[in-house]
């Protein structure tokens, strides 16, 4: 069960969070934690030093009122990352309101910057362990948000 809980090589508050919605032994938070810690393509991919702080954004009251936009490039292949600040799942087609940041100050588009970062740790997850992305990125939209449910 950890392993599979853990397929997605989420971090440890995620993996956490999976688990609380499908299983429980006595144990089990400490088990989660201790499998993440020392799970080595985790510690592979885990961020070493920590970056300036992004802009936060306040979270709109309905989904899609707020977007943003990058696009990650990653193994010679360009990636659109759409993010939504109300519920952060994928928009496609909805008809929202498109503002443009400026380039080169990410600062400003924070939590498109952040997903464009996971995202590329997801791929470079993919292929170390030959898994598909779609698999990943499936449990992780099904992941409740730390402190946000």
């Amino acid at each position: 069960m950890l392993k599979k809980l853990h397929d997605s090589h989420q971090g440890v508050s995620k993996t956490k969070e999976l688990a609380k919605q499908h299983v429980y032994w006595p144990g089990i938070l400490s088990d989660v934690t201790n499998l993440v810690l020392t799970c080595p393509i985790c510690n592979k991919y885990n961020r070493s030093n920590k970056r300036n702080e992004l802009l936060n954004h306040e979270i709109p009251k309905i989904p899609f009122d707020k977007v943003g936009a990058d696009i990650a490039h990653y193994g010679g292949k360009d990636y659109l990352v759409v993010v939504d600040y109300f519920s952060r799942s994928f928009a496609k087609e909805w008809g929202f309101q498109i503002n443009n940041t400026s380039p080169n100050h990410p600062m400003s588009n924070g939590l498109s910057e952040k997903y464009v970062g996971l995202v590329k740790k997801m791929i470079k997850k993919c292929r170390e362990t030959n898994d598909e992305l779609e698999d990943y990125l499936l449990t992780y939209r099904n992941t409740p948000l730390v402190n946000v449910g």
